[in-house]
């Protein structure tokens, strides 16, 4: 026997089945409704569509968007042109099929639904040339896109075709078409990633550069004149070869990436000439930094810090000689000799010439050049070395007077003591 709770369940259910029944009816009498626009002519229509278009960020996924954002630019990627209201027909037509025939479908709705499998396929192919293209430039900031700019340029006038001729409903070509453009995207990415990587090796050059220490200053050593002055020497030289090394580096790695913009517009040989002044920046930014670190470094054992007391740098004996007591070797024979090993510290980084005047694009022919004289002048104007101007610098120059100075402080702390000497010069003078 049914109880009261069973019927009013049922009450319940049936109620909420009419409310439904009610719900889908209303929803399929606005889709046949919306239906009524679109004939087939209409639909037919909006498969004669190019198969891409180009996009802003309003379009774009979040990756795009971030690209975009960062290039400041519009309608630069592309982006699949299937007609979206096509989209939303092959969802209804799919979901009102799984009522079996209580909801009829539109004939031309019902026949453009049957070529779903082939336009999804469509949808793919098309998608792996946006997908390969827009990949591009998004691995690619504002500046190196114009480095780019040529091989972006040929690779847009191989897209082109799916921008304005090839449409959804052509025939036969597509899968060459869009075969062919993948391919000439991988080639084009191969040369970017070459790019980013080759990148990646010179700045990691820089960082081992700005790492180097120029001199050597063991701890709890004491140097006699001579034999600091060996290990100086030993240290500039290894480090010479060193940055000499990683220099050689540096340009081979500039050199083949050249060769992918060597052929450019002249447009491209101006971005070459600025993308060669920013690794050149931080080439120098890596030589003074090292440069920086030594000086301190010297300047920390002489003078101590914060953190640490100054160094027993140097071994000094007390002479009695000819009735005159004196340190052998003598304060101005140090002091000259770390005033010497401090600028030829400096002096360690004229190895390394400056990239602006060794890689300028003056190799290639005058013809891609030829319409462009300001530029022509500009590249046979030679810089300052990294020498010249990391030696002039003023946080080098007040590095070095702190040190000379410290010197100075040493040598009047020295003649302090060596007073005391001077007075019992007598007694040390009879002494046996």
């Amino acid at each position: 026997m049914p109880t009261s709770e069973t019927k009013e369940a049922e009450i319940a259910y049936k109620a909420l089945m009419g409310v439904v029944d009610e719900y889908m009816a209303g929803c399929y009498k606005n889709w046949v409704g919306s239906m009524g626009a679109l004939d087939s002519s209409t639909l037919q229509a909006k498969l004669d569509k190019p198969l891409m278009k180009r996009t802003n960020h309003t379009d774009t996924t979040e990756r795009e968007f971030l690209a975009v954002s960062t290039f400041n630019v519009k309608g630069v990627f592309l982006q699949c042109n299937f007609d979206q209201d096509l989209l939303a027909l092959f969802t209804e037509v799919q979901y009102w099929e799984k009522f079996h025939g209580e909801f009829s479908i539109p004939y031309h709705a019902h026949d453009l639904y049957n070529q779903k499998a082939k336009f999804n396929a469509m949808r793919e192919h098309v998608m792996r040339i946006v997908d390969a293209y827009n990949k591009i430039l998004c691995d690619l900031s504002a500046v190196e896109r114009r480095l780019f700019s040529d091989h972006i340029r040929k690779l847009d006038k191989r897209i082109n075709q799916g921008l304005q001729k090839l449409t959804w409903v052509s025939k036969g070509i597509i899968e060459h078409y869009v075969n062919d453009c993948c391919a000439h995207c991988a080639e084009i990415y191969a040369i970017v990633r070459r790019f980013k990587e080759g990148k990646q090796r010179i700045s990691h050059q820089c960082r081992l550069a700005s790492s180097m220490l120029l001199l050597q200053i063991d701890k709890n050593v004491t140097y006699a004149h001579d034999i600091f002055e060996a290990t100086q020497a030993a240290r500039r030289t290894e480090m010479k070869r060193r940055l000499q090394q990683s220099h050689e580096i540096t340009q081979l790695e500039l050199r083949a990436i050249f060769t992918n913009f060597c052929d450019g517009t002249s447009e491209v040989l101006r971005e070459w000439r600025e993308f060669v002044k920013e690794i050149d920046s931080q080439v120098e930014a890596a030589l003074r930094q090292a440069v920086k670190r030594s000086l301190q470094a010297l300047s920390r054992a002489i003078n101590g810090d914060a953190m640490s007391e100054p160094q027993t740098l140097f071994c000094l004996k007390l002479v009695l000689e000819n009735g005159r007591i004196d340190y052998k070797p003598t304060m101005i024979s140090l002091t000259h000799l770390v005033n010497i090993v401090a600028k030829e510290l400096i002096s360690t980084i004229a190895v390394v010439p400056r990239l602006c005047d060794i890689l300028s694009p003056e190799t290639v022919k005058q013809s891609s050049v030829a319409n462009d004289r300001s530029d022509c002048s500009a590249l046979t104007k030679r810089h300052r070395s990294f020498y010249s101007t990391i030696s002039n610098d003023e946080d080098m120059l007040k590095i070095v007077v702190q040190i000379m100075n410290g010197m100075s402080l040493a040598a009047t702390e020295l003649q302090r003591h060596l007073g005391s000497y001077i007075r019992c010069r007598s007694i040390l003078r009879d002494s046996p």
